[in-house]
This record gives C-alpha cells, sequence and structure tokens, in this order.
C-alpha cells in the first residue's frame, strides 16, 4: 500500500470513528457532518471526497458493522456440527456482538441509517450516492425471487 492510500485509509477510520461516537453520544439528530469534522479533526473537504455526503458515511458506517456481525454468524455457523448447535451458536454470538457493541449494534437497530441510505435509490433499487455500500444494490430482490420460491406453501 502506498503512503497516499494509507493517509486515505486512516482518513476514512477517522471518519467513521468519528460518526459512530457522535452517533452513541449525540443520537441521530446529533449526527451532522459539522459534529463528525468537529469530532475527527478531518477536513470537511476530506469527508466529502471519501464519502460523498453525510449519507455516504452512515452506509459505510453501517456496512463496517454489518460486514462484522455476519462474520461473527458466519463463523458460528461454520462450527456447528448440527443445525441445533448452529442456530444455538448464532444466537449467542449475535448476542455477544451486540452485548460488546452496543453502539454499532444501535445503530443496525436503527431505521435511520437504512432510510437516509435509500433516500438516493433509483427505480431499480441501486443506490445513487458515492459511497453507498454495495451490499444495497438489489441483493434482496434477488433474493426474493430466487430463494423465496422454494419456501412457498405447495
Amino acid at each position: 500500500m502506498s503512503p497516499k492510500q494509507h493517509r486515505g485509509e486512516v482518513t476514512s477510520d477517522l471518519l467513521l470513528d468519528a460518526a459512530l461516537r457522535v452517533f452513541v453520544e449525540s443520537g441521530e439528530q446529533g449526527l451532522t457532518v459539522s459534529a463528525v469534522v468537529r469530532t475527527s479533526g478531518v477536513s470537511l473537504g476530506s469527508l466529502y471526497h471519501h464519502f460523498g455526503s453525510l449519507d455516504g458515511l452512515i452506509g459505510a458506517l453501517s456496512h463496517r458493522w454489518l460486514d462484522r456481525l455476519l462474520g461473527e454468524l458466519t463463523k458460528a455457523l461454520r462450527n456447528a456440527g448440527t443445525a441445533r448447535a448452529g442456530i444455538a451458536g448464532a444466537v449467542e454470538a449475535y448476542l455477544a456482538f451486540v452485548q460488546e457493541h452496543r453502539g454499532p449494534a444501535l445503530l443496525l437497530h436503527s431505521p435511520w441509517p437504512t432510510a437516509r441510505a435509500w433516500r438516493g435509490a433509483g427505480s431499480s433499487g441501486t443506490p445513487r450516492r458515492r459511497g453507498s455500500p454495495k451490499w444495497r444494490s438489489g441483493y434482496g430482490r434477488a433474493w426474493t425471487q430466487a430463494n423465496w420460491r422454494r419456501f412457498r406453501p405447495r
């Protein structure tokens, strides 16, 4: 990684960490661009360069923590020998995650970040904003069409 790439990654991390800190301390109403910039010590231009908007920042923050949660759940399921053990392991992993990461859990359970990120979505459901997480690019629609069919009563 080049020094410039490393600096960009450090700046992004500072902004993401500051956004979470502001959300935990001030709630949804307090999570503003100026509060994040003030808390992070990073310039306003850097926030817009890396995330495009406050919505992009919130989407990236949600994505970061959702990835961590899903990683823990996946690990618990892979380590299980039976379906019952998998369910028990997933529940235990989820509860441990929520207890250990209270702030991110509040963010992930809030409808606010999802609604803000989807505000920029087009008719296809694909977000238009730069910095929007890739996982919001229509996977839900594909899941519904492909996988739910097998669960329908015959």
